[in-house]
């Protein structure tokens, strides 16, 4: 690389730093100023209700997802294998 190059390199993580570092600023000058909701507002379930359903939710699909998950790579190989008797002689090894 010729100093060009470097310099190019070298402004370019220099601007996305900034960059990075003006949006980490800006979210917590953002947070500091504004309030979660209006004093008017009523809730209508109390805090938490909405993760505590999602967190359910997944408690009662991940049985599913486990299954999947360690069913697919078993039947992948199995097709694999299936698939192997299918090539001709002289491409199957032993």
């Amino acid at each position: 690389m010729n100093w060009k190059n470097e310099l190019i390199v070298l402004g370019y993580l220099m601007l996305f730093v900034a960059s990075v570092a003006a949006l980490i600023w800006r979210r917590k000058c953002q947070r500091k100023s504004r309030l979660p909701f209006g004093d008017d507002l009523k809730l209508l379930r109390v805090a938490g209700e909405t993760q505590l359903r999602l967190v359910h939710k997944l408690e009662d699909e991940s049985v599913l997802w486990l299954l999947g998950a360690s069913l697919l790579p078993v039947t992948v190989a199995i097709m694999l294998l299936f698939a192997t008797t299918l090539l001709p002689l002289t491409l199957q090894l032993g």
